[in-house]
């Protein structure tokens, strides 16, 4: 199902890196292929459809730039076209695994790391290839890109057992959900922020700043709203 918050993500992804196009997919660990959840491509054609399906066990070039992207949790550059099964994509392309964190609560408890997707972003504006800020910019943006895959899919993901009674747990487990999405987005976009910060400012980079402090208070506002209501339970 198409999702109208990805799909702005994309946009706002293509904008900030510079990019023609960025994709986000969803990854299946049922039958290892990626999904199309949301495209922002802004060449002249339409290159991505919607419900797009990927084999990522196949021995195409952007399936070992996925298994390496997730195997190595780095960032994967090629400067050629590509080709996403029959969806093609100039180069130079840059291919992030999406992981989704949570952290250990308990003192016997693990870390989660959890590769829930890839993003993708092709066509580099005015250079040849990407450089190391626009991988950190990615890198940053793929962060929030997890939180928002883990919304949009949260019945795939599944919770870290408790002791608790059944009840006790599900109701911890939504409420740290509720409070981990919007942190995780809001922390996104100051690190984006932060990036974009230098000696000179845009006057597109200060619209850019202008809307993540808009959906950075949109978030507190969500967790506000969140605390109140655990509160009165």
């Amino acid at each position: 199902m198409p999702s109208t918050i990805l799909d702005r993500f994309c946009q706002k992804a293509s904008q900030i890196v510079q990019s023609q196009g960025t994709a986000c997919f969803a990854l299946s660990a049922a039958d290892s292929r990626l999904y199309l959840q949301a495209a922002a491509d802004l060449a002249p054609r339409d290159l991505l459809r919607p419900g797009l399906c990927v084999e990522i066990d196949d021995d195409s070039q952007f399936a070992a730039a996925v298994v390496q992207a997730i195997a190595t949790k780095t960032c994967v550059i090629l400067d050629s076209p590509l080709e996403m099964s029959d969806a093609h994509v100039p180069g130079p392309a840059m291919v992030l695994p999406v992981i989704w964190e949570r952290q250990a609560v308990e003192p016997d408890e693990e870390a989660v790391k959890h590769p829930v997707g890839v993003l993708v972003l092709w066509g580099k504006h005015g250079a040849d290839s990407f450089d190391r800020a626009d991988e950190q910019l990615a890198k940053a943006l793929s962060k929030q890109a997890a939180a928002l895959l883990v919304e949009e899919h949260q019945s795939v993901i599944a919770l870290t057992q408790s002791p608790l009674s059944t009840a006790a747990a599900e109701l911890i487990g939504h409420v740290a959900h509720e409070l981990r999405t919007p942190l995780t987005v809001i922390q996104g976009n100051l690190q984006t922020m932060e990036l974009m910060v230098g000696d000179e400012i845009t006057q597109e980079d200060q619209q850019v700043i202008k809307e993540f402090v808009g959906t950075a208070l949109i978030q507190a506002s969500r967790l506000f709203r969140v605390l109140s209501a655990t509160t009165s339970i």
